[in-house]
């Protein structure tokens, strides 16, 4: 599977839930975030954020989820779980970039409910095709 059906595939799988791409750095993460947001379907009308609360609150559309503290983030999102499953359930996920070396990757080890929920839901982007190139 290439890298761009790898995102798909983790976009797709469970439409209500959390997926994370891992970003090989800061510089490529913002052309991350556009590719997934053109990779989703027209209904997912997707909007990149901060905010685990913003995202929890607009469960109608895909959250592309850029945090500014990735330890923070993973840590809300692990103690936010029960409400990014309630009612009105989700029907767009919420796409989270972290850093592949990046202090969320140890966050996320760190969260056992999170962890478990994205697995087979993660992407690492390492070899998808370049911008730029």
């Amino acid at each position: 599977m290439n890298p761009t059906q790898a995102l798909i595939s983790a976009i797709d799988r469970d439409l209500g839930g959390v997926a994370v791409v891992w970003c090989p750095d800061l510089g490529l993460r913002d052309w991350l975030v556009d590719e997934v947001a053109g990779l989703a379907g027209p209904t997912a009308a997707p909007f990149r954020t901060a905010s685990v609360d913003e995202a929890i609150k607009t469960p109608h559309r895909m959250a592309l989820l850029v945090p500014n503290d990735e330890p923070a983030v993973v840590e809300e999102l692990e103690g936010r779980r029960d409400q990014l499953l309630a009612d009105p359930p989700r029907t767009q996920p919420v796409i989270l970039f972290l850093l592949r070396d990046g202090d969320g990757r140890v966050a996320l080890a760190k969260a056992p409910s999170l962890s478990s929920w994205v697995r087979g839901s993660d992407v690492d982007t390492d070899r998808m095709p370049r911008c730029c190139s």
